[in-house]
């Protein structure tokens, strides 16, 4: 086998999902100027110390959280200096809205915590150096702040006359006490090291065992999610007041676009805008970075000039062009040089391109930087050596996975790159706690991209239903049966229970995430679920391997709608052929119609219908669980053969309704039903 043949793609899914990970291939040159206008910004603010805003955008998949990537790691480079007499360097936020279908102030309060606990090159947490330059500023810290803090934590007389200090630091920074004395005491912690892993918890909003919160002296959040929320806003407030001049925030807004579901919908800015005009209002010596796509602009950007107009400040705005020839050259050349033993091998070449192709690489020049790389991605699969599985190309415009006829080449091709991404994320679904956040969303991205039939709705939905989806027939209501409290997860399942009747025209689901458990001697929650499955419900306990499924399918259908092409082919495998964690959403609970399931398994070859016998699906016709009655006054088949005219059978328009009466057939018995013909 050829060398390069079992060498990595340079080109495939390198998007940037964190903009606190280094770009693995940059060039710096790429967005110039776009850059050094981002720069001015970050020194107008340095100068004035007044707080501001700016708007990024472009197209999908231009280098936007690229350009926010290289700039935090750029502005991070100055955070060496522990001398906070002396000290200019950033507090740098950022907030990727990816996988966030509306802002919330608990979710911007986790992630203003995170941040905070970064490990900054200086060894100390953004935190840290805050509070240190605040005791610096009050003649408390003296020489260099990592030592002097390695000094305290060491020293107990220290730390006793230092706790006085510290609440007179508090009183001066804080007079109106916006910062609660819970809140002061933890900050406390974290600065002297004290529990400060369940201090850290607490700040992010996370709910503590009541032993642990007698030791920390702290009272418990509160438990009304409206409660939670307004306790979320009060901690980045508070956070907010920490600020100083020396180290000012900068507070990164990533893919707004996600918040709308079209161009034109503002009221799905509605929630991130009211968020952002109290943090404009309260944030002192800040620069708000947002960052969206060019055709989402204009609400946006109508919005923050308006906003900052009342603060007599100017909306500063940075556009992202397309790529040129030259720029297209340098990345193409990064990525092939990436993969050290590809560079060695085009070292030996003439061929700048080498082993892509010059001529083809230029049909996309034009183009956004990830639809190049998509490009240039099937281009070098085509150009493997014979036998490895460089046959993606032929896929694009051929309509094989929708026909079903997809070479073994590609299948492999797609069956590896999918299992890449699934294998990256399994490890952190196996630790992640967020299932009640991410299922909704995934699952509406699997049925939006799957089934494009259902509808997603959400408006009006019923008491404890989390999502519904209506479909050409019936209607499937799912509910999140995710407590860990006994008596809630029992009131829950009861009302649902208590709806739940055998004449209905929808289909109940009930999902948990299988890791949550209330022991073996808990009858009740075992008893509930017997029964309202005995009532024709399903119930499905979600594996960590299945949301890493639905998490891989949310992160190509992302890159498909930004622009890259490859992942759409991985969409359309991954949902065509299910992978098995999948397979029970597609062909159970949102199946195909009927006639979409014949022709399927008819272009697959599963069905024949000019010789052999025509076999039926069983699971591509589903009715919603009930009675079924048939209409009044019977429904009578003639004695004879049933026939078939060689016209095609087409089903009438309209909903079938079957009305109450009896169901005869003359001449029938109780046997099955068969053709006279060979079909």
């Amino acid at each position: 086998m050829s060398v390069r043949a079992t060498l990595p793609n340079p080109f495939r899914q390198r998007t940037i999902d964190d903009l606190w990970q280094p770009p693995e291939v940059d060039y710096p040159s790429l967005h110039q100027l776009s850059f050094e206008n981002c720069c001015l910004a970050f020194a107008q603010l340095r100068a004035e110390s007044q707080t501001s805003s700016l708007l990024l955008y472009g197209e999908p998949g231009n280098g936007k959280s690229h350009l926010l990537a290289r700039m935090l790691t750029r502005f991070e480079q100055a955070n060496t200096d522990n001398d906070f007499l002396t000290v200019n360097g950033w507090t740098l936020f950022a907030i990727n809205l990816q996988t966030t279908p509306k802002l919330t102030w608990q979710q911007l309060q986790t992630s203003l915590v995170n941040d905070l606990m970064r490990t900054t090159p200086s060894g100390l947490t953004q935190l840290e150096r805050l509070l240190l330059c605040r005791l610096t500023h009050y003649g408390l810290v003296e020489g260099e702040g990592r030592e002097w803090l390695r000094h305290l934590r060491t020293d107990a007389r220290s730390i006793t006359a230092f706790f006085r200090y510290f609440e007179e630091i508090f009183e001066a920074i804080d007079p109106d006490c916006r910062i609660g004395n819970d809140m002061r005491l933890i900050l406390r912690n974290l600065l002297l090291g004290f529990n400060d892993r369940t201090a850290c918890a607490w700040l992010r909003g996370e709910s503590l065992h009541p032993l642990v919160l007698d030791q920390l002296n702290i009272k418990p959040l509160p438990t009304a999610e409206a409660a939670l929320e307004e306790h979320a806003r009060a901690v980045v407030l508070g956070l907010l007041m920490l600020v100083t001049p020396q180290l000012p925030f900068v507070i990164c807004f990533d893919q707004v676009e996600n918040l709308q579901a079209h161009p034109e919908d503002e009221q799905g800015l509605e929630s991130f805008l009211e968020i952002y005009e109290t943090l404009r209002r309260e944030a002192r010596c800040t620069l708000f970075i947002t960052s969206t796509q060019s055709q989402y602009r204009d609400p946006l950007r109508k919005a923050l000039r308006k906003l900052e107009a009342k603060h007599e400040s100017e909306l500063n705005e940075v556009w992202l062009t397309p790529l040129t020839w030259r720029e297209a050259q340098h990345l193409i050349t990064l990525r092939l040089n990436s993969v050290p033993a590809l560079a060695r091998l085009r070292d030996e070449r003439r061929d700048q391109f080498w082993p892509l192709d010059e001529s083809d690489i230029l049909t996309v020049i034009g183009y956004q930087a990830r639809q190049l790389f998509a490009h240039c991605a099937l281009l070098y699969e085509q150009s493997r050596p014979v036998g490895t599985s460089g046959a993606l190309h032929a896929v694009r415009g051929s309509g094989a996975l929708s026909s079903g006829h997809l070479p073994k080449a590609q299948h492999d091709q797609f069956k590896k790159i999918w299992h890449e991404q699934y294998d990256k994320l399994l490890p952190e679904m196996r630790e992640d706690d967020r299932f009640d956040e991410r299922i909704p969303r995934c699952l509406a991205t699997l049925i939006g991209y799957a089934r494009p039939e259902w509808r997603l709705r959400n408006d009006e939905l019923p008491r404890d239903v989390d999502l519904l989806f209506e479909g050409p027939e019936y209607s499937v209501h799912i509910a999140l049966i995710n407590h860990t409290h006994l008596p809630s997860y029992t009131k829950k399942v009861q009302r649902i229970l208590e709806r739940f009747y055998g004449h209905r025209t929808y289909e109940l689901v009930l999902t948990r995430d299988c890791r949550r458990t209330f022991g073996p001697m808990s009858r009740t929650p075992r008893k509930l679920r017997e029964e309202i499955i005995e009532k024709g419900a399903i119930w499905i306990d979600i594996t960590p391997e299945a949301q890493a499924a639905l998490e891989t399918l949310h992160h190509f259908a992302d890159e498909c709608a930004k622009g890259n092409q490859g992942s759409r082919g991985v969409c359309d495998w991954a949902v065509t052929w299910p992978v098995p964690e999948l397979r029970q959403w597609l062909l159970e609970i949102f199946p195909l119609s009927m006639t979409e399931e014949i022709s399927r398994k008819i272009a697959t070859g599963e069905l024949r219908t000019n010789s052999g016998q025509l076999g039926l699906p069983t699971s591509g016709l589903k009715m919603p669980s009930g009675d079924l009655r048939p209409p009044s006054g019977g429904l009578k088949i003639s004695s004879g053969d049933l026939k078939f005219t060689s016209a095609s059978l087409k089903r009438p328009a309209g909903d079938l309704k079957l009305r109450s009466g009896e169901l005869n057939f003359d001449n029938f018995g109780t046997s099955k039903l068969k053709p006279t013909g060979s079909e």
